[in-house]
């Protein structure tokens, strides 16, 4: 199979380059249009930030206007790094405008960058065919193409979740120091992202670890110790500076963890539902499936790692995995893959 590829792997080449042309198309369409497609709510409340920070940079404009969008600001809190936020409001700056769209422009990037990491990592694992096919459903899926173009972090979270694996598999296959740093500064950056990104990453690295070179050599060895103090450290930094500093932070955890949640039926079967609404039960099974028939062990650990921090993630967001359906929006890098 593999010689036949290599024989016609231009053809593979055009195919891929026409599946993130497709992706990019459909993710562009409507571009214009108001944020109100996708979790309004959610989208509303990055536009709100953004304006502030941008509306501070602006001299040109009445006191009273500076002052409203800045209260707008604050009045919606500080849940996450404002990454997308800032980076909307920069733009904002250069072209002289508050457009909204511009937001859909950085997530359509980030999403679409992934597909590049999200290839890479699958030719690692099973080849060039089993990574524009990884990258067919990536792109075409319709709720992934919804969800990749919207005012929220979890474009940017499936982006660097994407990069930071695929930094980690280098390390796997070479143990070179220079790889430990950069998949500890990826998965970091990741972690800092969104913090709900520990929940894929650390199952799915301790077991790969694990299996590749036990606990104790792995708790012994300097690069595995280099990755995870670069992989928590810039959040703990956030973690400080909003719960010390700003004071505001510790409030986003309340109301989020519901443990008696666990023992109820109708709690599995609307976690189910709302993962098949997202990207189908077919798909998430034929993946669990295909992930077992890897012949490498330390790919064949990673993926089962992540995906076992999938299932803890939402035991842990009990009430948000049944009701967010972007909740479900990072385990579309295993179903796509297996």
């Amino acid at each position: 199979m593999e010689s036949k590829i290599k024989n016609h792997q231009w053809l593979w080449y055009v195919l891929l380059i026409l599946v993130f042309m497709t992706g990019l198309i459909i993710r562009i369409s409507d571009l214009f249009d108001a944020p109100l497609d996708f979790h309004p709510t959610r989208q509303l409340h990055s536009a709100l930030i953004a304006r502030g920070i941008y509306y501070q940079t602006r001299d040109d404009v009445p006191e009273w206007k500076q002052e409203m969008a800045y209260n707008q600001w604050q009045a919606e809190g500080l849940i996450e790094p404002q990454i997308m936020e800032h980076l909307t409001a920069f733009t904002y700056r250069i072209i002289g405008s508050e457009q909204v769209w511009i937001a859909r422009l950085w997530a359509i990037l980030f999403w679409m960058v992934g597909g590049l990491f999200l290839f890479k990592l699958t030719e690692k694992i099973a080849g060039f065919a089993a990574g524009t096919f990884a990258v067919v459903f990536y792109m075409v899926w319709p709720y992934a193409a919804v969800a990749s173009r919207a005012f929220q972090p979890e474009p940017l979270l499936v982006f660097s979740l994407l990069a930071a694996l695929w930094a980690f598999s280098n390390w796997l296959e070479e143990k070179k120091i220079t790889w430990a740093i950069i998949s500890g500064l990826l998965c970091g950056f990741s972690i800092y992202v969104k913090s709900t990104a520990v929940f894929f990453l650390a199952p799915a690295l301790i077991a790969a670890l694990i299996n590749d070179l036990g606990i104790k050599k792995a708790f012994k060895d300097r690069q595995v110790w280099i990755i995870g103090v670069l992989s928590i450290a810039p959040y703990l930094a956030f973690l400080f500076y909003g719960t010390v500093i700003r004071g505001t932070l510790g409030e986003q955890f309340s109301f989020r963890f519901f443990p008696a949640r666990w023992v109820d039926p109708l709690f599995y079967l609307h976690w189910i539902l709302e993962m098949d609404g997202s990207l189908s039960i077919v798909f998430v099974l034929a993946a669990v499936l295909g992930i077992t028939l890897f012949t490498k062990k330390k790919y064949f650990f990673l993926l089962t790692g992540y995906l076992i921090g999938y299932v803890l993630y939402g035991f842990v967001f009990s009430y948000h995995i049944t009701t967010h359906d972007y909740y479900h929006l990072p385990l579309i890098i295993p179903v796509s893959i297996g």
